[in-house]
């Protein structure tokens, strides 16, 4: 976002809106009162005095119109400096203040009270009846607005067969089909993680506003922490799925999007469909929105000025000691050894089982002495580095009036292990006075301190294959010319690199547009390069069209997690003919991204003793 909010609302738009005319009417309405306390009654006064003196009677007139004038030279130039006197904070309002609003209606809250706290979302409760918590905006988007926040996206491949129940909540309710994100690759079994737009907003499958592209995947990219670095593979390389508007969503309105026909079907909530089909307004007043919302926009997203940290969050504004930098509702996971990872690895003598534990573990939360961890879903908080001496926020449980929960301190341990659903939630709070732009940093706790200081010291950043490794985003940036099988016999690509090509085998096959009985040609549709057509393929040919452009003959190949429809018949080869350069992609092996490294960090974030109820500690020793 770039120290912006995620919407774009223009100057013009603003001015013919109804907010911008009410607030220029009251403007001139409250021109007449000027900061010396002297009114347009005061000045006819004046007039209207009967004296003998004439001379002093001019004098009072030349006096008066003076600071009159003063008055308002004071009056527009607080006007131009922000301070003009229609700025009222809402929160601070009484009914007995005269502050120029005439009515509590939408209308009538100045907009530049929403400029200046620069709010584009809030979270509050959703106008779908027993849907919990809802994601609103308070500014109107239009048609293709991007409505996200860069935040991560996490892959949960190979799910522990003893252990993977434990997740159920997280994978069955929020994870996404991972072909759609470009993280198919990652794993046998791969599903995707998108926090924030990804996960808090609630769900329609027919009155949805808000939409994704099929094309574009996830963001790539390994934010400056190379192979020679201890933190490689500690963090996701996978950011800033695209969100948009799917159609004009009016300010106040809450986002709903479309998970799918399947995940409503599954769930049997036909009957919360059609009650949201009979609710009246799906939307706030921006000043409910203003009073009672959760802001969730408090941050930006850009490089960490720490080294090695990859993405930070950044206050997007000033914030004071005690406000609530950013809600953290989060979702639960019942066993800590269900982010274990098992694989079979072929020994000298026998087999051997080998256990990593997932990525997601660095963005948990969690206690050494509880099995449970608790995963946040908010926009931007998965990004807010550690520092344990110049932290600036802290952790506790909400207390805001959205969140409907008991205290978790009265929850007991089975109670938390029954929840059918998220529910939780948690908030990061300012420790001190926070100045615009500053990084956010907390204190992850001793525990992840030491096992971080015990890695870097064991790291070892002179191992050749570290240096020699080059990223698939890399290659496809630089390689303008693709190498055939019989060039890569002497001039091969990296091991650990394959090559990719949009195909959409089940549309040929429909089209069955062969050239002749063995090949067909490649056709470019409206969705062949949805990220989720993008599968592996061997270079078999090279035609030069034009100078320095090519077409490529190729054979196209299944992968693991294809749907039945998409998978070549075994024995088949299936070859195609005119493939431009732009169909085709680089690609990481399975189990080669930074993620896989065996001694990539991993370690949960603790939370303090004191904000962790006892009666979870289930693993403490003695009990």
């Amino acid at each position: 976002m770039d120290g912006s909010t995620s919407t774009r609302t223009t100057q013009d738009q603003r001015a013919n809106s109804p907010l911008h005319k009410r607030k220029s009417n009251e403007s001139r309405k409250n021109k007449s009162k000027s900061p010396t306390n002297i009114s347009s009654d005061d000045l006819m006064n004046h007039d209207s005095c009967k004296t003998k003196q004439v001379q002093r009677s001019f004098h009072l007139y030349l006096y008066a119109a003076l600071i009159l004038i003063v008055a308002i030279g004071i009056h527009y130039f607080q006007r131009s400096s922000g301070t003009d006197s229609t700025h009222v904070n809402m929160s601070e309002m009484s009914d007995n203040e005269p502050t120029g609003i005439s009515s509590p209606s939408e209308s009538s809250i100045p907009p530049s009270t929403f400029i200046a706290n620069q709010c584009g979302f809030y979270l509050a409760k959703s106008k779908i009846p027993n849907a919990g918590l809802g994601v609103f905006t308070s500014r109107a988007l239009a048609k293709g607005d991007k409505v996200n926040f860069k935040d991560p996206v996490l892959q949960i491949y190979d799910l522990n067969p003893y252990f993977g129940q434990s997740i159920a909540t997280l994978l069955y309710d929020y994870a996404w089909d991972s072909a759609l994100t470009g993280g198919q690759y990652e794993g046998k079994h791969v599903y995707s993680i998108m926090s924030g737009i990804g996960m808090l907003p609630n769900g329609h499958q027919h009155m949805y506003n808000i939409g994704y592209s099929h094309r574009k995947g996830a963001v790539v990219d390994h934010s400056g922490v190379t192979r020679t670095s201890p933190s490689r593979g500690a963090s996701t390389h996978y950011h800033d799925f695209e969100f948009t508007a799917a159609t004009n969503i009016a300010a106040g309105g809450e986002l709903l999007i479309d998970y799918g026909v399947n995940w409503f079907k599954e769930r049997e909530i036909k009957g919360r469909v059609k009650t949201v089909e009979n609710v009246k307004s799906l939307s706030y007043s921006l000043k409910e929105l203003y009073e009672n919302g959760i802001c969730l926009d408090r941050m930006y997203i850009k490089q960490s000025e720490k080294v090695d940290a990859g993405r930070g969050a950044f206050a997007s504004r000033p914030m004071k000691k005690g406000e609530v930098v950013a809600p953290a509702p989060v979702v639960q996971i019942l066993d800590k050894r269900s982010l274990d990872v098992i694989r079979i690895k072929q020994g000298q003598a026998k087999e051997e089982e080998q256990v990593l534990k997932l990525q997601l573990l660095n963005y948990c939360f969690g206690h050494r002495d509880s099995s449970l961890l608790f995963f946040p879903y908010s926009p931007m908080v998965n990004y807010i580095n550690h520092d344990d001496k110049a932290s600036n926020v802290e952790l506790r449980w909400s207390t805001s009036s959205q969140h409907d929960r008991a205290d978790v301190h009265n929850m007991s341990f089975q109670y938390i292990k029954d929840l059918e659903h998220a529910g939780l939630m948690l908030e990061f709070v300012a420790t001190r006075d926070i100045e615009q732009d500053e990084e956010i940093y907390l204190d992850y706790g001793p525990l992840w301190q030491n096992a971080w200081e015990s890695h870097v010291q064991n790291f070892d950043s002179d191992n050749n294959s570290n240096q020699e490794y080059i990223y698939a985003h890399e290659l496809n940036a630089s390689e303008k010319v693709i190498r055939t099988q019989q060039e890569q016999q002497t001039h091969p690509y990296p091991q650990h690199i394959f090559i990719s090509c949009y195909y959409n085998y089940e549309d040929a096959m429909k089209r069955n547009q062969k050239i002749n009985n063995e090949v067909y040609l490649w056709t470019q549709t409206s969705d062949v390069y949805d990220i989720s057509n993008l599968r592996p393929c061997i270079i078999l040919d090279r035609r030069e069209t034009k100078p320095q452009e090519y077409v490529y003959t190729v054979g196209i190949m299944n992968h693991f997690g294809l749907k039945e429809a998409q998978r070549i018949p075994p024995g088949q080869k299936h070859i195609i003919a005119m493939v431009p350069r732009n169909a085709i992609k680089f690609s990481h092996r399975i189990y080669t991204t930074d993620q896989h490294l065996e001694d990539s960090f991993r370690h949960e974030i603790h939370l303090k003793d004191e904000i962790f109820p006892t009666q979870w500690l289930d693993l403490k020793k003695g009990e």
